[in-house]
């Protein structure tokens, strides 16, 4: 029986996050276009991009 953890294909998640370098990464106004749009279309008043590493959760956009 497998015992809750990680999900398998964690590691390579981790290692593709860092690879991309967007963790504690500049302000970037395309990010918080996506995120307004997303708002926007979904009709919700908070819209976020969100990446979570090992440690902790990372908003790189949030309206």
């Amino acid at each position: 029986m497998k015992t809750s953890g990680l999900p398998e294909d964690d590691l390579h998640r981790l290692r593709e996050l860092h690879r991309y370098g967007v963790l504690d990464s500049v302000y970037e106004d395309e990010f918080d276009g996506v995120v307004q749009l997303a708002s926007r279309i979904c009709h919700m008043p908070i819209a976020l991009i969100s990446l979570t590493d090992a440690n902790r959760q990372w908003f790189k956009a949030r309206v």
